[in-house]
């Protein structure tokens, strides 16, 4: 992914004696400057995007979008798949190829939770990005069992992907 260029890995213990090298991309984003998006999910950061706001999973997801993958949000707060903020677009129904790939995740990982924010595809090619916001975020033990579930699914390390944003000054 060009645009999320891997400039750092992010070191996780998934277990006693097993740590992963997860790829992870650093990157500022830009604050939408406007007060005009009331639904921001409990005061998440609304970031410009081509001249339009959106949250960060957002920004990422069309990110991935220019670069020929299709893809969602995995909103774990309500529930959902997103391709646009809740305020504008409705929740989205996975291709029933991926809605089996994500389900078979979870049994693996034994819990609904943890899957990283954004799930893209192209073709049979999978990628999960997680965001965290710098300093205010991290990785959580539900998204380690998620992370060594979808490894035993056949995800590579070079299919996953941490973005550690935050705000430009």
């Amino acid at each position: 992914m060009f645009a999320l260029a891997r400039n750092s890995t992010e070191k996780l213990r998934l277990s006693p004696g097993r740590t992963v090298h997860v790829p992870k991309c650093v990157i500022r984003f830009q604050r939408w400057r406007r007060n005009d998006v009331k639904d921001t999910y409990g005061g998440k950061a609304v970031l410009t995007f081509r001249g339009k706001p959106l949250f960060s999973e957002l920004v990422v997801l069309r990110l991935v979008e220019e670069e020929g993958w299709h893809g969602v949000w995995v909103d774990s707060y309500r529930r959902k798949y997103r391709v646009g903020m809740p305020s504008v677009a409705e929740p989205v129904a996975l291709p029933e190829r991926e809605e089996k790939f994500l389900k078979k995740i979870r049994d693996i990982a034994g819990c609904r939770g943890g899957c990283f924010d954004v799930f893209a595809w192209r073709g049979s090619n999978h990628r999960f990005i997680e965001l965290k916001r710098r300093t205010k975020d991290r990785i959580r033990l539900t998204q380690k069992r998620w992370l060594a579930a979808a490894r035993r699914c056949g995800i590579r390390m070079s299919d996953l992907l941490i973005v550690e944003w935050d705000i430009a000054p």
